[in-house]
């Protein structure tokens, strides 16, 4: 039963390191962008929630920005244009949620690059009276989930090529122990061993 988990393990790790692998040669061809939009609007004022996932030539980035808008600090006329506004995004946002693009035309790096090493951040963004925005973004570079998903299969590969190796030369696979004198168990670990026959 370990076995068999250990195996159904290792076998996601090494698809979800080619997955990322894909993704990582795709992003320097296609710039893809994920975003959710939410609004809830109430008689005191109304939230709006902007949740991303980008990828842009070997980086991912995650980002979250929250804003709250309070309709008695602000003028009538200001509130009113900032909520059209809100609700003409989230329309827009509920359409077209999943968009790909030319890594050129790529619009969160403002023309400059994301980093490559990953950063954590957070900002706090007041503008004018009644507004409060907070903000949290993340970036790592590709190469780094890739390393992340690789060590179980590595490790199995390992292993396994040790394994084969020990049993070439006619050693316990376990542990290494020599078993020309006792080819069936090995004496040092006790475990049942079919050693390969020799002609």
């Amino acid at each position: 039963m370990t076995r068999r988990l250990l195996n159904l393990l290792t076998l996601l790790s090494l698809l979800l390191c080619m997955a990322v692998a894909g993704l990582w040669v795709r992003s320097y061809f296609a710039s893809d962008n994920l975003l959710r939009y939410t609004l809830t609007a109430g008689p005191l004022g109304y939230r709006s929630g902007e949740y991303s996932l980008s990828t842009w030539r070997g980086v991912l980035s995650v980002g979250i920005i929250r804003h709250e808008f309070t309709r008695s600090a602000m003028p009538a006329n200001e509130y009113e244009i900032d909520l059209q506004i809100a609700r003409s995004i989230h329309a827009e946002a509920a359409r077209g949620r999943w968009t790909s693009r030319s890594p050129d035309e790529f619009r969160a790096t403002n023309g400059g690059p994301l980093s490559r090493f990953g950063f954590l951040g957070w900002r706090l963004n007041e503008r004018g009276t009644g507004h409060r925005g907070v903000g949290i973004g993340w970036s790592t570079p590709y190469w780094f989930l890739v390393l992340l998903c690789c060590p179980a299969p590595s490790l199995r590969l390992t292993a396994r090529l040790r394994n084969r190796r020990r049993r070439g030369r006619g050693l316990c696979p376990a542990c290494g122990y020599d078993l020309r004198g006792t080819p069936d168990r090995c004496p040092e670990c006790g475990r049942a061993v079919a050693l390969p026959s020799r002609s």
